[in-house]
């Protein structure tokens, strides 16, 4: 590991990098979100998305209207989505098949009014292309300033263990 710390400059840089990886619905939505979530500086915004990217789970977060504000790489990859398919919309209804008898909606409606996670270790999320996939799936609140601004949906695809 590099203990040397970077010049605020080769950070700029490779922020740069990191967003020419985005299309433009990306950018707009990484900006929304750094803006919305108010996460700092651009060293931290450097940071807080190479986190998101680098993590073996899917990641979607929607704030509290329950509409999608971003949508890390791997999640992109497992459901074939864009940005676009998720950035304010309601989109969770239309990928989550939860196996307990409650929706999407009601354990979205828990945790951003009570602040508890929710966890499964076995659900499906439905693809762009309508096919399914078993996953483990996290639900937990997105909290800023002791408040509940939205949600983190994190998710391991667990199909070839199934």
């Amino acid at each position: 590991m590099n203990d040397k710390k970077k010049t605020k400059a080769q950070l700029i840089e490779e922020l740069n990098e990191l967003r020419k990886k985005f299309n433009s619905y990306d950018e707009k939505i990484c900006s929304d979100f750094i803006r919305n979530c108010h996460l700092g500086t651009e060293e931290h915004l450097l940071e807080n998305l190479s986190v998101l990217n680098s993590v073996n789970d899917g990641i979607l977060i929607v704030d509290l209207e329950q509409k999608g504000i971003f949508i890390n790489d791997l999640a992109k990859q497992k459901l074939e989505f864009r940005s676009s398919d998720i950035l304010k919309k309601k989109f969770l209804p239309d990928i989550f098949i939860p196996s307990e008898d409650i929706t999407a909606e009601e354990i979205l409606t828990m945790v951003l009014k009570n602040g508890k996670s929710y966890t499964s270790s076995t659900e499906k999320l439905i693809k762009k292309d309508g096919h399914q996939f078993y996953v483990t799936i996290s639900v937990s609140p997105f909290i800023k300033a002791g408040n509940i601004n939205g949600a983190v949906i994190s998710f391991t695809d667990i199909t070839e263990t199934k």
